[in-house]
């Protein structure tokens, strides 16, 4: 594997160090310098790196301290709200791959690998693995006991389960998916890709962030987590727009098993676990039929 991800990697790894809680911050600037030596990343990539990782502290903990220096926002809620929006926009354009500073590592492409589908391809890049490392390191409380393992994968598995189970359902009876095995030799890069460059960088942007924050904001109002959790789905489903509007829904629907899996356990793992688990079993055993007429 190029050494770079490899690196990103090991930050993504790391966050679960309890130990050593900074860790990730070290190999994420490492991952970066390797990057940048393997001209993976451009400099200008490090910068927006740089002031994506200080606005995500003043947006989620509102005070930045380096050196002695402090800058805080949290007795000036203008100020913040500028930060949230700022944040959210340089978090939106590196998921959507929009920063041009990172360069893509082609895991395949031009590749069958169903019969009865359409040649494919498949790349990362680093963009998406800052999102989930960074958010993931200053807005959550990971699980660092066997114990703790052991009790949100019992109470997200039902809705874990459930979610694959629902919506290949739908998707094999309206012919948008039909059952077909993957060839065996992509099956371990692509889903190391879903892993750690897709799963956990948008359950820690859109669950963990955009339905976290909006039940606290709305914890007093009746109905305020079944709002959070139908609003964060459907801002979830509206990301996949590129895929026009039969993904948005079953994005959209995704979102809500994925958001209740955050939900009933309030760790940002049993997420991640939903997400990966259909993103796997969707791409091993199912194929587009649709996508050759």
């Amino acid at each position: 594997m190029e050494l770079t991800y490899l690196t990103i990697i090991l930050a993504i790894v790391s966050l679960w160090h309890k130990k050593l809680p900074n860790l990730w911050g070290y190999l994420l600037g490492l991952a970066l310098l390797v990057g940048v030596y393997r001209e993976v990343v451009q400099i200008e990539g490090v910068l927006y790196t740089v002031v994506y990782i200080v606005t995500a502290i003043l947006a989620i903990r509102r005070k930045f301290s380096i050196n002695g220096y402090e800058l805080s926002t949290e007795a000036k809620p203008i100020i913040h709200s500028a930060f949230i929006v700022i944040f959210v926009v340089l978090t939106l354009l590196l998921l959507h791959h929009s920063v041009p500073f990172y360069e893509p590592w082609i895991l395949y492409s031009d590749i069958v690998l169903h019969e009865n589908s359409p040649a494919t391809g498949m790349s990362i890049k680093l963009d998406n693995a800052v999102v989930g490392v960074v958010i993931i390191a200053l807005a959550t409380t990971r699980a660092s006991t066997l114990q703790q393992w052991k009790t949100l994968l019992y109470k997200s598995l039902p809705y874990n389960v459930g979610t694959v189970a629902i919506l290949i359902s739908i998707a094999v009876y309206f012919n948008f998916l039909q059952f077909s095995f993957v060839e065996s030799n992509y099956i371990v890069p692509t889903l190391i890709s879903f892993l750690f460059f897709t799963c956990l960088a948008e359950e820690a942007f859109f669950r963990v962030y955009v339905q976290g924050n909006l039940e606290m904001k709305w914890s007093n109002k009746r109905y305020g987590n079944v709002s959070a959790l139908m609003v964060a789905s459907l801002i979830f489903g509206l990301a996949h727009y590129q895929g026009g509007p039969y993904l948005v829904l079953v994005a959209t629907l995704a979102g809500i098993g994925y958001g209740l899996c955050y939900q009933k356990t309030g760790r940002v793992e049993a997420a991640i676990i939903a997400h990966f688990c259909l993103n796997s079993f969707h791409f091993v055993f199912l194929t587009y039929p649709h996508a050759l007429q």
